[in-house]
């Protein structure tokens, strides 16, 4: 009786954190699976463009909100460091890159038959979006020594293969989890060691 209730108190911090994150990975996970796909019907309709523009300003307030969830549960009272609150943040934006990573990787190489890279060329391919993409300097990109258009890049997109846009999603996701995470841990931090949320 003894072992069981001191194993179950000594769980580590960490311990802790990464179990929460990983459950709170799985909500970030769906919510990111959702972006994604709005970004991509966004190509051609101006709704699902809308509607990813809101997810990707909700996410970083999304996982926040988890973090507050996760203080108040495990910390009701008292110090909560900002190391806390930036590991959990960290961890479960890792999750849902995960996440993010496999479903783009199992839609790019089983459903897509390079409908979003042709998508891309069509609207490209419209005289006004060219117009407007050379008006604003985004039609022409060095390459080197030479220029290449915007359509010609794209084009070239049909040779990508579905793990490189998977591992895209992964590391842009990584690569902005730290800033997010570290602007979440300011937030939630709490000095008080009697103070109540």
């Amino acid at each position: 009786m003894g072992t069981k209730n001191s194993s179950t108190k000594n769980v580590s911090p960490f311990t802790q954190t990464n179990a929460f994150a990983m459950q709170h990975g799985i909500i970030l996970g769906i919510l990111l699976i959702i972006l994604l796909g709005t970004l991509v019907m966004g190509v051609t309709d101006g709704t699902a463009s809308l509607i990813s523009t809101i997810l990707v300003v909700a996410y970083p307030i999304i996982v926040g909100r988890l973090t507050f969830s996760f203080r108040r549960i495990v910390t009701p009272i008292g110090r909560f460091t900002i190391f806390q609150g930036f590991m959990h943040a960290l961890l479960s934006m890792f999750y849902a890159a995960i996440w993010g990573a496999i479903a783009t990787y199992i839609y790019m190489r089983f459903f897509d038959n390079g409908h979003f890279v042709n998508t891309l060329v069509s609207a490209i391919s419209n005289p006004q979006t060219q117009e407007l993409l050379k008006a604003n300097g985004l039609w022409q990109i060095t390459q080197g020594q030479s220029d290449q258009s915007l359509l010609a890049t794209v084009n070239q997109m049909q040779n990508i293969p579905p793990s490189l846009y998977a591992e895209m999603i992964l590391y842009m996701n990584i690569t902005l989890a730290p800033i997010t995470a570290l602007i979440i841990g300011l937030c939630t931090m709490r000095f008080s060691s009697s103070s109540s949320q």
